[in-house]
């Protein structure tokens, strides 16, 4: 009764088109069939069709990664196209007594489906993918956990924590205000994290060389610094200071650096806008379907991996043909990558980089691999 006569035609049209029936939807076209099914199940005459639609829906569904809801492109998955394709085959092919055996019947195909592993989604299963999507990270059936307890002896490599550590403990002893009236980092204090943060090779002397005065947004991953830990409730603005949380606090010793540690990642990657890192084009699918290129980066790139091959290699499908198709002219995909996954994992210790040297002498991205520190703090399981 709720579904939109315009794709209720469409539906109906579409088994006489091929013998196995094949229809195809826009992203929102298939919202609106999966939410006209969900009020069915709220109106359903009685239990038995309440749970068919039930199993109808979770089917269908099930089908899409997560990243297909992001976006009203017209971007047919090639799991929405299979499923819909062997739902039209099972109902033609079959007869059914009654609504209770469509509905065990319904029941095994949903579970066959969405048990099956797909060599395009990194031999995943839709229920495996739908599990690193949809589970927060500190969920315990999530299948992907951080490791909380490694000691700061591990940690060192991890430019991130380590400039992290060195910035909250100057904000609890400084003496000179910290803050500006419009909520940044005041010179003096930047000036004074310049001096004792740790730094990519030549990054100050070129910093110096372009900026007769430095402020906190012209220190970019001093800004990014200040911004996650806010995001982290480790800081926050008190008159003309940034003053340090009483949670922050008791992350401050060495024996909590593993804590600290995964909180930050955690901020980073799940809190934090990762489109803000760069001024390309906004893509919250690459953010949105993180955990997944996290698996996937444990499972290809334990040997160096050219960075031409990443787009496909640790991007769900949809994902990767979204930017293929929507990239602006001039722009290339392997930035994304590079700016919104592999430098902030390599700040965070997690990934080694391949360089070469280009044009002015301008060092260009080529391969990539995990360090000892990703399988330590990263560790994935399923729930079957």
């Amino acid at each position: 009764m709720a579904i939109d006569e315009w794709i209720l035609t469409r539906v109906r049209k579409s088994k006489h088109r091929s013998k196995r029936g094949k229809l195809t939807l826009s992203v929102s076209e298939f919202k609106s069939l999966l939410n006209a099914i969900a009020n069915e199940i709220n109106y359903a005459d009685n239990e038995s069709q309440r749970t068919a639609f039930e199993n109808l829906h979770n089917y269908l569904a099930n089908s899409l990664d997560h990243s297909t809801f992001e976006t009203d492109h017209q971007l047919p998955h090639k799991l929405m196209t299979g499923a819909m394709e062997d739902l039209s085959a099972f109902l033609q092919e079959k007869s059914f007594g009654s609504i209770e055996e469509l509905n065990l019947a319904l029941g095994k195909m949903t579970d066959v489906h969405n048990s099956r592993p797909d060599p395009e989604m990194g031999d995943l299963s839709p229920n495996h993918v739908s599990q690193l999507l949809h589970f927060a990270w500190n969920d315990p059936n999530s299948p992907i956990e951080l490791n909380e307890q490694l000691p700061l002896s591990d940690l060192q490599n991890a430019r991130f924590l380590l400039n992290t550590r060195i910035f909250l403990q100057a904000l609890q002893s400084s003496k000179i205000p910290t803050a500006t009236a419009k909520g940044n980092l005041s010179r003096k204090f930047v000036s004074q994290m310049l001096e004792k943060m740790h730094w990519p090779d030549d990054y100050l002397k070129q910093l110096r060389k372009y900026n007769k005065v430095v402020n906190e947004h012209d220190v970019f991953p001093l800004h990014i610094i200040r911004t996650i830990c806010e995001c982290a409730g480790l800081i926050r603005k008190r008159k003309t200071f940034f003053v340090i949380t009483t949670k922050a606090k008791g992350l401050l010793a060495d024996e909590q650096a593993g804590p600290l540690y995964a909180l930050l990642f955690h901020t980073f990657f799940r809190k934090f806008n990762l489109d803000y890192l760069d001024r390309l084009t906004e893509y919250q699918c690459i953010q949105d379907t993180i955990a997944y290129s996290l698996y996937r980066l444990e499972k290809v790139a334990k040997i160096w991996q050219p960075i031409e091959t990443l787009l496909t290699d640790i991007l769900l499908p949809n994902v990767a043909k979204e930017i293929h198709e929507t990239l602006p002219q001039y722009t290339k995909a392997e930035w994304l990558i590079e700016s919104r996954v592999i430098r902030p994992l390599k700040n965070f210790g997690l990934i080694e980089c391949a360089y070469k040297q280009g044009f002015k002498g301008i060092e260009t991205l080529t391969k990539v691999r995990t360090t000892n520190l990703f399988a330590k703090f990263i560790h994935f399981e399923f729930n079957n």
